[in-house]
């Protein structure tokens, strides 16, 4: 199954996961009945990574910075796709961001958690520190406890 970032984060508010406030754009000049306060974020909705660094994720301020920047995103190919949807979410400042996966490994024929402390727009240092978990049984808090300890967390970043 592949997922894009607004339909991933749709599953995660249907189980509860806490999400930051965000909305679906599929034309720019519905910007203006954007519901979430500003500032916001911008991103394309497309199935590669990359988005940041090729320009479609964008950190606006006003309705008028939010309309120039969704049609310079819906205008955008980011490795030949051009995005039918944008999701603009709330803005906030992070201290750290982390990359979590879980991906299908099909010669092993089972899952396999995928995670960096290196999270964010530098797919180089990310990559460089990514991790894995393989899940060979049935998958338990234990397996992402040993992907944590692999990433280098502890404390209360361990236990959340």
């Amino acid at each position: 199954m592949e997922l894009l970032e607004y339909q991933a984060k749709e599953l995660f508010r249907m189980v509860g996961i806490p999400i930051l406030p965000s909305q679906t754009i599929k034309d720019s000049r519905k910007i203006k009945q954007l519901q979430i306060p500003y500032p916001v974020v911008l991103k394309s909705q497309v199935k590669s990574g990359g988005r940041g660094k090729a320009g479609g994720v964008r950190f606006v301020a006003n309705t008028i910075d939010a309309i120039a920047a969704a049609r310079t995103i819906f205008n955008l190919s980011i490795l030949g796709e051009y995005p039918e949807v944008i999701l603009a979410e709330a803005h906030y400042n992070s201290e750290r961001e982390f990359f979590l996966a879980v991906v299908i490994d099909y010669d092993l024929k089972c899952p396999i958690l995928l995670g960096s402390a290196f999270g964010g727009m530098n797919v180089d240092l990310l990559l460089a520190n990514l991790q894995q978990v393989v899940i060979n049984t049935e998958f338990s808090l234990f397996h992402a406890r040993r992907l944590a300890a692999r990433m280098g967390l502890s404390g209360e970043l361990m236990c959340s």
